[in-house]
């Protein structure tokens, strides 16, 4: 929702939780810069979900009430020092070295308009909805063995919530039950965590409204408050892929102006520092899969209404920010492919009057060459590339129950004569690939237990790598 501007204190506080609460752009007052919220898709691992959700409330802003202290032991996290950004920051232009392709695998996003959770083929084909049944679902994120989707939406009983299903589309389930609103979150790498902001208050005086950061511990089900700073915004969490930290992003609600700082602190919430010494506002960020690069996103200038803005990267060992894009669109959403070379983003002209949520997927390299666009809709936002290595010649890989029952054809084609059907657990080796046909990409493959070679058509999660 794109929001004019308002001078009373009462009024920018309000629009600051309305900001949290749903998802969207801000406008900007003189002096000031605001955040284009975002879903956070660092190295994500899920966890053994078999057993029973129990639903559990969540713990207010009075920590009296939390019912079980952090189990994890601290460690101390010494904030790298990074140069601010500088006031004409170098952008990254295509080296004279060639790009490698776009790497295949699908991309998951939320449909705006017809309100569902789709995914797509990083080449732009086989397009598909898998959740349409939730209200306002978005903001969609991968585990990283590809089994399952995380993603926040509505309920008629309850506020914004996370849900998990799986990447067919089967297997729905409400992971968190409460009245508040859940707004971003980021699975540990040891997959017995989640860290989520959460509004409370929401919808009543702004004045009293907090967000903050909570920690959903995953066996047994229990919920603790990790933050609780009085008069600060704390929201976007994310675990580093090590799984040593937790950065998020801050705002103070009286701050003029209204800066989103970068921030990475302890798993126990202790020692939050500025991990970029930069003024400027810090709208997404994403850390690289190996940890070593974080890309984000960030306005140069002042606009009159609305704010526009561009990618840059960061080294986190040094060295100043480089800019990977000119467009001065609105650009939001940021995560890598699994082998760290490609960047997705959605991106929406800043134009009044811009339609809210018209947006399309695009990727980048890290290089800052190759921008490309998957879709042309002008109504897709928040995409989250599949976490698992696309599929090479002469490797093996291992069949997950996702792949079980897929057929083994004679031609790569739908059309094409049946000889087998896979098993969840069996190995295969790629011996040919990928063709595109029917809207799928198709892989020539050998079953080692069997012998039995055929096409199969590349359906998300439905191999691991051994």
């Amino acid at each position: 929702m794109w929001i004019y501007r308002k001078k009373t204190r009462f009024f920018v506080t309000y629009l600051l939780v309305a900001w949290v609460i749903l998802s969207s752009c801000l406008s900007s007052q003189p002096g000031e810069r605001t955040a284009i919220p975002t879903t956070l898709n660092s190295v994500l691992v899920t966890p053994d979900i078999t057993h029973s959700v129990v639903a559990i409330p969540v713990a207010q802003t009075d920590t009296s009430t939390i019912q079980a202290e952090l189990l994890v032991s601290p460690s101390l996290f010494s904030s790298p020092s990074v140069s601010s950004i500088p006031e004409n920051p170098p952008t990254v232009t295509a080296t004279t070295t060639p790009i490698e392709p776009i790497p295949p695998g699908w991309i998951a996003f939320g449909d705006n308009i017809f309100g569902s959770i789709d995914i797509i083929q990083t080449n732009g084909i086989g397009r598909r909805s898998i959740v349409e049944s939730v209200i306002q679902p978005g903001q969609p994120v991968w585990s990283p063995d590809g089994q399952w989707i995380a993603f926040l939406g509505s309920s008629y009983n309850y506020g914004r919530q996370i849900y998990l299903v799986r990447p067919d589309g089967s297997e729905l389930k409400q992971l968190t039950f409460s009245h508040e609103y859940k707004n971003t979150f980021s699975w540990s790498p040891d997959g017995q965590s989640i860290v989520y902001s959460q509004v409370t208050n929401a919808g009543k005086d702004p004045e009293l409204s907090e967000v903050d950061l909570f920690i959903y511990e995953i066996d047994p089900p229990r919920i603790r408050q990790l933050t609780d700073t009085p008069g600060v915004y704390e929201h976007t969490p994310a675990y580093s892929p090590s799984g040593d930290a937790i950065a998020f992003t801050s705002v103070g609600k009286d701050d003029q102006p209204h800066i989103f700082q970068l921030m990475v602190m302890n798993l126990d919430g202790t020692n939050a520092k500025q991990i970029l010494e930069t003024p400027i506002n810090v709208y997404a960020f994403a850390w690289s899969p190996d940890g070593k690069q974080i890309v984000f996103i960030s306005s140069e200038t002042e606009t009159d209404f609305y704010a526009c803005d561009d990618l840059y990267l960061v080294n986190l060992d040094g060295g100043d920010p480089k800019r990977l894009t000119t467009s001065h669109e609105c650009n939001a959403s940021l995560s890598w492919s699994p082998n760290g070379e490609w960047i997705t983003f959605s991106r929406a002209s800043c134009n009044y009057p811009a339609p809210p949520g018209r947006g399309d997927i695009y990727v980048i390299h890290s290089s800052g060459g190759g921008l490309t666009r998957l879709s042309n809709t002008h109504r897709t936002v928040s995409p989250a590339w599949s976490p698992w290595p696309a599929l090479q010649a002469d490797k093996t890989f291992t069949i997950t129950e996702l792949g079980a029952n897929l057929s083994l054809r004679s031609t790569h084609s739908l059309s094409g004569e049946t000889l087998a059907w896979l098993n969840r657990g069996e190995h295969i080796v790629v011996l040919d690939g990928p063709e595109e046909a029917d809207e799928y990409l198709w892989w020539y493959v050998r079953v080692v237990e069997s012998g039995k070679e055929g096409w199969v058509a590349d359906n998300p999660g439905w191999y691991e790598a051994e």
